[in-house]
């Protein structure tokens, strides 16, 4: 019984099947997507063909920061968040770092 929840279409592993067919998709044969793959390959060269390279970059940082943040939000639905979650931890480092040169 457990294994036909699997395949149904409201299962984790479907909708995951769903994205993966979106990124290929895109990377194959939209425009920003064959030129993602052009600079990762060889960005001199995509430069002599025309593609603006560091235009690329940028559109591949914010992608990954938009995804990122959305995987962020996601998790903060799943777990305890407060305003000053991990501040103990930085004000540690933060003292770390400074004590040498009190000393």
């Amino acid at each position: 019984m457990k294994s036909k929840e699997c395949l149904t279409k409201n299962s984790f592993l479907h909708k995951h099947g769903i994205w993966r067919e979106y990124c290929v998709f895109f990377m194959k044969y939209n425009r920003t997507g064959r030129q993602i793959r052009a600079v990762a390959s060889n960005p001199e060269l995509s430069n002599i063909i025309g593609i603006n390279s560091d235009r690329v970059i940028l559109w591949v940082f914010g992608i990954g920061s938009a995804l990122a943040a959305a995987a962020g939000i996601l998790i903060a639905f799943d777990t305890d968040t407060r305003p000053a979650m991990g501040f103990n931890g930085l004000y540690g480092r933060y003292i770390n770092n400074l004590t040498p040169f009190l000393l």
